[in-house]
């Protein structure tokens, strides 16, 4: 529903509530039905929402980040374990500092990386809360204020 969509319908029930203002102040119309009527306008304004998605793909920064952080936990590694010896297939290979900063780095800027990469979907009310739950507070207010008696309607013989 576009801009003029929700101004005709902002229109069309102000138009409602005047004129059932105007019955309930001649008296025709009770407080109750009054103040059902406002209620339920401001849960009609309530559920209009709009929605929009967007792609989210990694910053430069939180990859950086991410391989700063993953090359300080390999630098910390190999401070705490030393040199680290590999053995596959008959070949040996020892990694050191170096080799564990660089692990370390790639991984974290991987992790990094991927946790950045989504769909991201925001809703958002079209008409703002500040319109329609003041309508719903009076209306609440209308259905349970106390029926008292007026003193000027009391005859008096």
């Amino acid at each position: 529903m576009g801009t003029i969509g929700i101004a005709v319908s902002a229109l069309i029930g102000l138009m409602i509530l005047g004129y059932g203002f105007r019955r309930w102040s001649n008296g025709t119309w009770s407080a109750k039905l009054f103040g059902w009527l406002i209620m339920l306008y401001g849960f009609y304004f309530s559920v209009f929402t709009g929605s929009y998605s967007s792609l989210l793909l990694p910053g430069i920064g939180s990859i950086g980040l991410g391989a700063a952080v993953g090359g300080t936990v390999g630098w910390a590694a190999s401070a705490i374990i030393g040199t680290i010896g590999v053995v596959t297939g008959g070949v040996g290979i020892a990694i050191g500092i170096v080799g564990m900063v660089t692990i370390g780095a790639a991984l974290g800027a991987v992790g990094a990386g991927s946790g950045g990469f989504g769909i991201k979907t925001t809703t958002y009310f079209l008409i703002t809360p500040w319109f329609w739950v003041p309508l719903i507070l009076i209306g609440i207010f209308l259905i349970f204020r106390s029926n008292k008696t007026k003193t000027s309607q009391i005859e008096t013989k």
